[in-house]
């Protein structure tokens, strides 16, 4: 997907989330380096990916005293996320499982998927409301997001000229562990290397919390 403003959010708050713990915890800050990326490209062995969400970690190695010379600290890729429709899982799947298979320090990696009320459809072209959509300016996000929802509500529908937009029915998190073999398994669904929950409409986090605090532990 494209790096839009709206997919991105979970990506945002887990970001934000990890540089707060990241920054409460011991560590060599001169030696070692945390980085957490969004839309950040990495290079695969025959593509390059832009990802959600990408964590980096840089370690200077240790300063030989007798040499002039001092090696050069390479990022390490830990981490990798993305955020899209679950229409497009296949897709997000098929991205990650490149980007794992070409960077084996990968340890953890992360999917956050929308499920619509119904499928995007795009208006009919003889449309009236659509011919003046076709004939006007193009939206600004500020337009094109509502001023207001229900309370009942955390996700509000878009509703442009009668025509529904995006109506996102549930929000899920899952999150993949490398497996002892150094290898991916996006198919397998076994506790060990596999966690998934609901943060919308019912905030059930629990497995994922668990693995989350494994993957910071290590």
């Amino acid at each position: 997907m494209p790096p839009l403003t709206v997919h991105e959010q979970p990506a945002v708050h887990l970001a934000k989330a990890i540089n707060k713990f990241t920054e409460s915890i011991p560590y060599d800050k001169i030696m070692i380096n945390i980085t957490m990326h969004l839309n950040h490209h990495i290079q695969n062995k025959d593509s390059m990916n832009i990802l959600d969400l990408h964590l980096t970690v840089t370690a200077q190695p240790p300063e030989d005293m007798e040499s002039d010379e001092m090696p050069v600290a390479k990022p390490v890729s830990k981490w990798v996320g993305e955020c899209g429709l679950s229409l497009d899982m296949n897709c997000m799947v098929h991205k990650l499982s490149i980007t794992c298979d070409s960077h084996q320090d990968i340890d953890y990696a992360f999917i956050t998927s929308f499920k619509e009320q119904a499928q995007w459809q795009q208006p009919k072209e003889d449309n009236i409301n659509a011919q003046q959509l076709h004939s006007a300016s193009t939206l600004d996000y500020e337009e094109f997001i509502p001023s207001c929802i229900k309370k009942s509500l955390k996700f509000g529908l878009a509703e442009i000229k009668s025509h529904i937009w995006i109506d996102i029915s549930e929000v899920c998190y899952s999150v993949y562990k490398c497996g002892v073999d150094g290898h991916f398994d996006f198919n397998n669904k076994d506790v060990a290397t596999f966690a998934e929950g609901t943060l919308y409409p019912i905030l059930q986090m629990d497995d994922v919390e668990c693995m989350l605090d494994d993957a910071v532990k290590s």
